[in-house]
């Protein structure tokens, strides 16, 4: 069972900004969501809203980092008969 906030609590909104791999963001954007689990059963609002808005800004990073990436081409002109 979830034991309370981690340590990094405070460092998540720089290694959002720094992360450049999405499975980095999702690590962050998951531990956001337990933390808001966490806070909602303790009814502490405040720091449910904070976590919340570390969590949005973990899926916004998400998605720029993922229009930067290379669209997949598919099989686009390889189909045969």
């Amino acid at each position: 069972m979830f034991q309370g906030p981690p340590r990094q609590y405070n460092q998540s909104p720089v290694a959002i900004a720094e992360a450049w791999k999405v499975d980095e963001v999702k690590s962050v954007r998951v531990q956001a969501q337990m933390l808001e689990l966490y806070y909602a059963r303790a009814r502490d609002r405040e720091a449910e809203r904070r976590v919340a808005e570390i969590r949005i800004r973990a899926e916004h990073r998400c998605g720029e980092i993922l229009k930067e990436m290379p669209k997949a081409k598919g099989t686009r002109g390889q189909l045969a008969g």
